[in-house]
């Protein structure tokens, strides 16, 4: 008996468990869009990044375009959040203003000619200055992983200077390792031989 080959084989991408990964450290980035988060403690400033230099160019755009053939509403995967100021004179604002404006000033150190207008549809494909680092998080298996993520921004200058890599991110309450993910062993005999 043999297998049936199983229609658009040729066309099907094939899945052979390698996957690119972004090296941590500083990357050159565009801005592919914003939008604003609200929560019931306030509001945050979200860009959505691609490389845009560099052998990893349009690394978050091959990504998006994988996952979304699985899932049609999957989301951007690579972005930067910063905390919007509230305006409300207290110390924890005005460090979320000192933040925010050094995120501003950043971009407009990368694209000479623009100047901030307060509307952040203005910052699509603008360049950036990315340092990407690693950060802990428990997955749906139960288990501590690591996702490399934009962690801070710097001006595309300091970017192409060389910028150190950031220390990872640990959870606080890590979780005990378990082997939960690999079964026991299946010592029972094959129904053929080899």
């Amino acid at each position: 008996m043999a297998i049936k080959q199983f229609s658009d084989y040729g066309n099907v991408q094939a899945f052979d468990g390698d996957f690119e990964t972004l090296p941590l450290g500083g990357r050159i980035c565009v801005i592919k869009g914003t939008k604003i988060e609200s929560y019931d403690w306030g509001e945050m400033l979200v860009l959505a990044l691609d490389i845009d230099e560099g052998e990893h160019k349009g690394f978050y755009q091959r990504q998006y375009d994988r996952r979304k053939q699985d899932k049609p509403d999957t989301k951007w995967p690579g972005t930067y959040r910063q905390g919007i100021p509230k305006d409300d004179g207290s110390d924890k604002d005005n460090k979320t203003k000192g933040f925010f404006k050094g995120m501003i000033t950043c971009i407009e150190k990368s694209n000479p000619g623009y100047t901030w207008n307060w509307d952040e549809k203005s910052l699509a494909g603008k360049k950036i200055g990315g340092v990407f680092g690693q950060e802990e998080f428990i997955g749906t298996d139960g288990q501590v992983h690591l996702a490399t993520k934009c962690v801070y921004v710097r001006t595309v200058d300091s970017i192409r200077k060389g910028v150190e890599i950031p220390k990872t991110k640990v959870l606080d309450n890590r979780p005990e390792p378990t082997d939960s993910f690999f079964p026991p062993a299946d010592d029972t005999p094959l129904p053929f031989d080899l």
